[in-house]
């Protein structure tokens, strides 16, 4: 006596399984951070041999040298402004909210480039208030520009912003939420050490990871892209 099977259901997984309704960004999968006129051209030059493949932020924190912020943040501009940027795919990192030159870098680079920035990227992120401070600020004045709002990348790199990323996840204008590894480090006081800052030791720190697996877990509830905090080993394929 042979036993009679059930035939297979014929559905296609994609018809059956659960469907996000959220829909993600589409942006390259790599973003390239460049402090200084040289190596903003440089990652144009590369860009237009390999195509739109990467992201290019032009830093204005880091790569700004202390009292010449503002020549810094207009320079920025006008290199977002070049032909070289053929592709339209260069945004900007701004100074962080606590400081005067925050604003003073908005101002700027909305004021002279804001039509041909891709995205505003804000560093040290702590709090939904201030958060929210500088998206109002950012989003008012691309209204006084007469631009669209411009997409938001908040970075995460203290344990007060990990501890608000619920309300953060809230701004529709959010496009990414990075994690920044090494302020986030420097936050736990000498728990952790340097060693974890980099490979491998960045990949086996419970508290890192326990902060890498919170940030994607909430992004992409809520159709952000999270992302991996920034590399400085660009040499180890």
């Amino acid at each position: 006596m042979t036993e009679s099977l059930e035939p297979q259901s014929k559905e296609h997984p994609e018809n059956i399984l659960f469907q996000e309704e959220l829909s993600f960004p589409s942006i390259p999968s790599c973003e390239h951070y460049c402090g200084s006129e040289k190596f903003v051209k440089k990652a144009y030059s590369l860009q237009h041999e390999l195509g739109p493949i990467f992201d290019i932020t032009c830093d204005c924190e880091d790569g700004a040298a202390t009292g010449h912020e503002q020549d810094h943040a207009i320079m920025m501009a006008d290199l977002i402004n070049h032909a070289d940027n053929k592709f339209k795919r260069s945004g900007a990192r701004i100074h962080a909210p606590s400081t005067k030159n925050c604003k003073d870098d908005i101002d700027t680079l909305i004021g002279i480039s804001g039509i041909n920035l891709a995205y505003l990227t804000i560093p040290k992120i702590d709090s939904y208030d201030t958060a929210n401070r500088t998206i109002d600020y950012i989003q008012n004045r691309c209204v006084a520009a007469g631009i669209d709002p411009i997409p938001i990348h908040l970075i995460i790199e203290t344990q007060n912003g990990l501890a608000e990323l619920e309300k953060l996840a809230v701004f529709k204008c959010l496009e990414t939420i990075d994690f920044g590894l090494l302020d986030f480090i420097s936050d736990h006081r000498g728990i952790v050490s340097e060693e974890f800052m980099q490979s491998p030791g960045q990949f086996s720190h419970h508290l890192i990871n326990q902060a890498k697996t919170k940030l994607c877990s909430v992004a992409i509830r809520h159709g952000i892209i999270p992302t991996h905090n920034p590399s400085i080993n660009f040499r180890d394929l």
